[in-house]
């Protein structure tokens, strides 16, 4: 199993755009893709009021890696630019570590 934390830098305007629209369509569409096992946003940061984090989980890195070079992939990824404060994060776990931000 392999797990990616990621944190976005959104504006006001991109949080409510990652809530209403980015998020449900992310979860749909991921879903469909296989060797998928789950993604959930991680509810709070106490270290940055404008983040929003996720972590998304796998079965193994081959099948992360035919997601992250899907085309779909990037489109989602750049659906969010316009809203970034500042570039993303993220954190590749097979050991079950997660990252430390703070």
């Amino acid at each position: 199993m392999i797990s990616v934390y990621v944190k976005h830098y959104l504006n006001e305007a991109g949080k409510a755009y990652f809530d209403d629209t980015w998020y449900p369509y992310v979860k749909e569409r991921i879903r469909q893709q296989q060797g998928f096992i789950s993604i959930a946003i991680l509810t709070e940061d106490l270290f940055c009021n404008a983040c929003v984090n996720i972590i998304v989980t796998f079965e193994n890195h081959e099948m992360l890696m035919a997601w992250v070079e899907h085309p779909d992939h990037q489109k989602i990824v750049h659906d969010l630019d316009v809203y970034r404060t500042k570039g993303q994060r993220w954190h590749v776990s097979v050991d079950g570590s997660v990252p430390d931000w703070s």
